[in-house]
């Protein structure tokens, strides 16, 4: 059973950020029918993201997600019938090793009813591309595995990568594993963090160049204060009160950036259905300029603003293919060779200084001795006058 707080195991409970657990606002959901869970998910009705309208166009059919997380998935679950083609732990020897599932395993499979849940009861799910494929990618044992999750969604057919998770620090090869996806012509999307009223630090990896960094927003389409914010934040989604799949009483509810991913990630799916030609590039591009910020960035808060399924589902195709995240931010391989560069110009100027400085003891004098020696000598000719003076007076 869910329990009002919950701290993940191992070495990602000290870095990674689990936006739903870290930041939870546990509250009662309103209304008589506040049983039924689909009376609950606000953020799919007529007045956010009104999937109900987006869904004759496109539910994601055809189009697999990778979910990658720090926990397991539930493949119990019945709103995930026949949507999970794989789900597992991955090995060092990068290998899915089938770890069960079970309702323990709760964070994973939020994410995952939130991008394809498809329940046939009120108390279900419902995910916003019912139609798409879940790839789950279990991480338990150190944040330098999520980059090899990542290549591995990459390498398993999924078309986008939901990460709901977020760390202080860049860990080894994430960004390069982001830039693997991209020239695969792959979708990542990661939570920005819920760290928006504290140091508000730069997130990983919703901060490698070109991925999507997912920021969170409210039933009124404005900012969530606790999200992430920063020139990083590129779309926002739905992150308020969202009713959990695990608890007791069932009427509770979480915040968390932890959502909004899957979210965007869940539109991305529904578009790359729609549009199978298009290229990732393009999907994105059509992400922002349907976004409520019309195409133009609003704050570093909403980035280009709250996603909007049906309006992008009716976006004309973009004319250009590239990843408009990607235009302004060097490739992994400029930016490794800079930080090499920089490295030996920095190994370069310490030779430098050390050569110059042992010149100067063993090959000169300084400038300051030379001041010295002719105050001294100043001096002693002073003295030396004012003792002959003296003397020629006796």
């Amino acid at each position: 059973m869910l329990t009002r707080w919950w701290v993940p195991r191992g070495v990602v409970r000290a870095v990674a950020v689990f936006a739903v657990l870290l930041t939870a606002a546990l509250a009662g959901a309103p209304g008589a029918l506040a049983d039924a869970l689909k009376d609950r998910e606000w953020f799919l009705d007529a007045a956010h993201l009104n999937a109900a309208q987006a869904w004759p166009t496109s539910t994601g059919k055809g189009v697999t997600v990778a979910v990658v997380d720090t926990t397991g998935l539930d493949r119990n679950r019945a709103e995930l019938t026949g949507s999970v083609v794989s789900s597992g732990t991955l090995t060092a020897a990068g290998e899915l090793r089938d770890d069960g599932g079970s309702q323990g395993q709760f964070h994973a499979t939020w994410a995952a009813l939130l991008i394809a849940g498809h329940p046939d009861s009120p108390d279900g799910q419902q995910g916003l591309a019912p139609g798409a494929k879940i790839i789950s990618v279990h991480i338990p044992e150190s944040p330098a595995s999520v980059a090899d999750a990542i290549r591995y969604a990459v390498d398993h057919g999924a078309r986008v990568v939901s990460l709901s998770l977020a760390f202080d620090f860049a860990p080894t090869g994430i960004c390069e594993s982001v830039r693997y996806a991209q020239e695969h012509d792959v979708i990542v999307v990661a939570s920005a963090g819920n760290d928006g009223q504290a140091f508000n630090p730069k997130k990983w990896p919703s901060s490698c160049a070109g991925s999507i960094a997912a920021a969170g927003s409210d039933q009124h389409g404005q900012a969530w204060p606790q999200s992430e914010s920063g020139p990083q934040i590129v779309l926002a989604a739905p992150a308020v009160d969202i009713p959990l799949v695990y608890s007791d009483p069932s009427t509770l509810t979480l915040s968390g950036t932890s959502f909004c991913a899957p979210l965007i990630a869940g539109e991305a799916a529904m578009l790359i259905s729609a549009h199978p030609d298009w290229t990732s590039g393009q999907i994105i591009r059509a992400m922002i300029a349907s976004a409520s910020g019309g195409g133009k960035r609003i704050d570093d808060h909403l980035g280009y603003g709250v996603i909007d399924p049906v309006a992008a589902l009716r976006a004309a195709r973009p004319a250009e293919r590239s990843n408009p995240l990607l235009l302004d931010a060097p490739s992994v391989k400029e930016t490794q060779s800079a930080s090499n560069r920089a490295s030996a110009s920095n190994r370069e100027s310490a030779s430098q200084a050390t050569a110059s400085q042992s010149a100067a003891q063993s090959g000169g004098i300084p400038l300051w001795v030379w001041a010295v020696v002719a105050v001294a000598v100043v001096g002693l000719g002073v003295l030396g006058l004012v003792i002959y003076r003296a003397a020629a007076r006796r």
